[in-house]
């Protein structure tokens, strides 16, 4: 029986259907409506259903449309969990790698911490090894300058007094043993006028006197068997130069 039927991609197509009778029946006829020779349903030794039901084509073609989609969730699922394993990885490295980083950083910065903490130590130590040897001089310098002062002053006030001479005898003669020969040496600036004083102390009447150029002005030495008294100034404050500065 000739029949024409749509098929689904919209055309009509002329074909014949076979037909065991006209009561209904549960089972779809077959039909056919394509050339043979030309079908791309037709190979030799295969038979191809969509050959006598056009209808099997949309079947099949959703069954591979689906069959696709299916593969691409799977592939999609699997390449998700290989790219997130993989990102996961790359982060522990990540995370590896800072650490060491941080671990070095900290060791560097101990070690710069140690070296400028030495660096600080040795700088004070430095520092109070200059500051020792300048606080000495500093102190020596001030002793003498003290004692020049006072030297200054001494002799200041010797010029201006003009009983120096005879006043550093006396001392001398005070310090002098009584029954021995006594030698007296003055300055000849001052022989003079310490001669004539002498000569008005009966107790001085047989001391030697000698004008000696060595004896500084207004200072006495005084000589007795193996006792010298030094009644200078000078020497007096030499004296105090090596106490203060030994």
């Amino acid at each position: 029986m000739e029949r024409t039927s749509s098929l689904p991609n919209g055309r009509s197509s002329r074909g014949y259907v076979l037909r065991g009778g006209e009561h209904n029946s549960p089972v779809r006829p077959a039909r056919m409506s394509s050339d043979l020779l030309n079908s791309e349903y037709v190979a030799p030794g295969v038979a191809d259903p969509r050959l006598v039901d056009p209808h099997l084509e949309a079947v099949v073609e959703q069954a591979a449309m689906e069959a696709r989609a299916r593969g691409f969730r799977a592939g999609h699922s699997a390449g998700y969990a290989a790219g997130r394993q993989e990102g996961l990885a790359l982060v522990d490295e990540q995370r590896r790698l800072m650490a060491e980083r941080d671990e070095i950083d900290r060791a560097r910065r101990a070690d710069y911490l140690q070296d400028l903490s030495q660096a600080v130590s040795e700088a004070a130590a430095s520092a109070l090894a200059v500051h020792t040897p300048t606080l000495t001089e500093l102190y020596d310098t001030i002793a003498t300058m003290a004692v020049e002062l006072a030297e200054e002053l001494v002799g200041h006030h010797l010029e201006l007094g003009g009983h120096a001479a005879k006043d550093a005898l006396i001392r001398a003669m005070a310090q002098a043993p009584r029954g021995v020969e006594v030698t007296v040496r003055l300055h000849p600036a001052d022989f003079a006028e310490v001669s004539a004083y002498a000569a008005g102390v009966p107790e001085w009447g047989d001391v030697s006197w000698v004008a000696d150029p060595r004896v500084e002005r207004f200072g006495a030495l005084v000589q007795a068997e193996n006792l010298e008294i030094d009644a200078q100034y000078g020497p007096a404050f030499e004296r105090v130069r090596k106490v203060v500065r030994p």
